[in-house]
């Protein structure tokens, strides 16, 4: 996926440059990888700061930041990888919006600090989705996930992290190139919307929305309770003892083996096992994909480790978002622990 002669108009239309040669990398290939990790963090069982580490050290996605070197690509190149986190805050599945936040803070974090740092670039309408889970993070009391996912965001907006514009794309300066690229850029944007709007409306995230959940979980622990009173009532061993006698022709007169024949039938059956099915569905369905996923292997990993040994020649020094220290076979960087993992730690921590 490194072309330096895009196949068509429109792989030259969203094509996203990492070096001086005027080579570049396809954005679909971006939108994939990310696209992965946050696959591979949602199928887990678990969604905390550190399952999103497990996940970015399984995939080695630090070795992102070998795509580009040279600093006057390195803008664009880090907001293609940025855009394609934060799209995922659009989504109404809370471990998917917690996917987006650790996207967006392990990328930053991880950019090597012989290299200057790049924000991420927001817009308004992005940063009051951003923020708006960042509140709901603090108020929200019942999943500390998510607040963990918060803290993680405040310590970006404490750092800097953020860049407020107008336009988040930086597009080419060339007025012909601009025209030329016109169509296909709508194109583009049209196909990118629609993207959006099936992620908003994904058939996984259906089953466990947080509104919705809680209003079915009160509903069924109304009609749990409301079963329960009716198998205690005097009606009930009548009725147990009429069906019995209808269905086996045995005529049971013992109170206690008829409630325990009525707890036994639907009446006594936990109404929550439903939502249990739902979840367990949901979940299989988020592994299928990562299996989906998986078969593209990522693009970045035989390609960067390469340009990671070269540099290592130059310039020794390495940051990582996390404590953690990858394996030596992996990449020939050690990962030290630096003053971002203070950052890091004060997440898990609190």
């Amino acid at each position: 996926m490194i072309n330096r002669h895009p196949s068509s108009v429109l792989d030259a239309a969203d094509v996203v440059r990492i070096d001086r040669s005027q080579r570049g990398l396809l954005r679909p290939t971006i939108i994939h990888d990310v696209e992965l990790l946050v696959t591979t963090f949602v199928a887990q069982e678990n969604h905390d700061y550190t399952d999103f580490q497990r996940a970015w050290e399984t995939l080695q996605f630090y070795l992102i930041h070998f795509g580009a070197i040279e600093e006057e690509d390195r803008p664009r190149y880090l907001q293609a990888f940025y855009d394609a986190g934060i799209s995922y805050i659009t989504s109404d599945q809370p471990s998917i919006k917690i996917a987006a936040i650790y996207t967006l803070y392990f990328i930053y974090y991880s950019q090597p600090e012989c290299w200057k740092r790049f924000g991420i670039r927001v817009d308004q309408a992005m940063w009051c989705r951003l923020y708006e889970f960042y509140i709901t993070g603090f108020t929200d009391s019942s999943s500390h996930e998510h607040g963990r996912a918060a803290l993680a965001f405040k310590q970006m907006m404490t750092d800097g992290a953020f860049i407020f514009v107008v336009e988040t794309a930086l597009k080419p300066v060339n007025p012909f190139e601009i025209q030329e690229m016109q169509s296909e850029s709508e194109l583009i944007h049209t196909i990118e919307k629609w993207k959006g709007w099936r992620r908003s409306n994904d058939a996984a995230s259906a089953t466990i929305q947080p509104n919705q959940a809680s209003q079915f979980k009160d509903l069924s622990d109304a009609y749990q309770r409301a079963k329960q009173l009716a198998i205690t009532t005097t009606q009930a061993p009548v009725a147990a003892q009429h069906m019995l006698r209808r269905k086996t022709t045995v005529n049971e007169r013992s109170r206690s083996v008829l409630q325990r024949i009525l707890h036994s039938s639907s009446l006594g059956a936990d109404e929550n096992d439903f939502q249990k099915t739902l979840d367990n569905a949901a979940r299989l369905l988020w592994r299928s994909r990562l299996k989906r996923l998986e078969r593209k292997p990522m693009i970045f990993n035989a390609h960067n480790r390469q340009r990671a040994g070269s540099s290592q020649q130059k310039k020794k020094k390495r940051s990582q978002p996390q404590p953690a220290v990858a394996d030596a076979a992996d990449t020939q960087y050690t990962q030290q622990q630096t003053a971002t993992s203070s950052s890091s730690s004060s997440v898990t921590s609190e």
